[in-house]
């Protein structure tokens, strides 16, 4: 039994310093022009490979290992955007993308 608690005791410890070793980084994507949600738009980190895309409402929620990366935003029809974010703890990221523009020959 007495081990049983020192076990419990030694693992309840080591739980804080694993969950400090990862970071959150969150936000909402909207469009520039007019501030509508941006459905379906993906955030990706490349040198990790880890990415998401937002929901119907813009929102996106990425959780890693700290540190800090560069962050690809990009939605089709809309120039996309990196950031440089610092993650060594939890970060909300609200960005406009801006529609790209081309005309027709």
């Amino acid at each position: 039994m007495r081990k049983i608690i020192l076990i419990s005791l030694f693992l309840g410890f080591l739980y804080p310093l694993s969950a400090q070793d990862k970071a959150t980084l969150s936000g909402y994507l909207k469009d520039a022009a007019d501030g509508e949600a941006l459905i379906g738009a993906t955030v990706y980190i490349r040198s990790l490979g880890a990415g998401t895309t937002t929901n119907v409402y813009g929102f996106y929620s990425l959780t890693v290992a700290s540190g800090e990366y560069e962050v690809e935003f990009s939605y089709v029809g809309y120039n996309r955007e990196v950031r440089n974010v610092d993650l060594r703890q939890n970060v909300r990221l609200d960005l406009e993308l801006v529609s790209q523009s081309r005309q027709l020959e």
